[in-house]
């Protein structure tokens, strides 16, 4: 099996990069395994390393395990180039400041644990497919969305910490204008149009 580690170098507060390789490493000659680690900030350019290696799992026959190490965007990125590909794996281990999906499967500080994602055995999980993208968490408009997105900006404040920038940009939002107008479609339904606070497709508790 071939082994990818995907780590974010931006997740968090960035500053988990140096350390987390370490344990990438250390866990690797422990298992006696050979791995590659993907640790650059440009997103596009992990996306197609990953694509690229899913493929060539899919032409030799190969299996693949990409390990996303960072948040849930991460994650994200991780599933979208692998998805529909034969023969590949995806594992998370949880450096972001959400790290929404995993609370399915336990704590943060067990999932960070390197040599259990090697020594781990898959499971298959639901995915929501929307607009050409999937998501295996939630996908969502309105209101929540504009929330997730503002945090970006206030997780750039040193002292700021994921969670209080998720509340302090809820808190933001709320003062500005929401809702708006949407056309939802499910599957091969009607679809619904009109004016929402938000819409959630959810796969997952949080």
């Amino acid at each position: 099996m071939r082994h990818i580690f995907i780590v974010n170098p931006c997740s968090g507060k960035g500053n988990a990069t140096q350390d987390l390789v370490e344990k990438i490493t250390q866990a690797v000659r422990a298992a006696g395994i050979r791995a590659e680690i993907y640790a650059k900030p440009n997103k596009e350019g992990m996306i197609r390393f990953v694509s690229k290696a899913a493929q060539q799992s899919t032409d030799t026959g190969e299996p693949l395990r990409v390990y996303a190490c960072g948040g849930d965007g991460t994650l994200f990125c991780a599933v979208n180039a692998t998805y529909g590909h034969k023969n590949v794996q995806v594992a998370a281990v949880p450096y972001g400041s959400g790290n929404d999906f995993i609370r399915l499967f336990g704590s943060k500080d067990e999932l960070q644990d390197i040599a259990r994602h090697i020594n781990g055995t898959p499971h298959w999980v639901d995915a929501i497919e929307c607009n050409g993208q999937i998501a295996v968490n939630q996908c969502s408009m309105g209101l929540d969305a504009e929330v997730c997105a503002k945090q970006s900006d206030f997780k750039k404040a040193p002292w700021m910490t994921g969670e209080f920038a998720y509340t302090a940009s809820l808190l933001y939002c709320l003062t500005q204008k929401f809702g708006g107008n949407f056309t939802i479609q499910i599957d091969d339904d009607e679809p619904i149009s009109g004016e929402f606070l938000f819409a959630v497709g959810g796969n997952s508790r949080w």
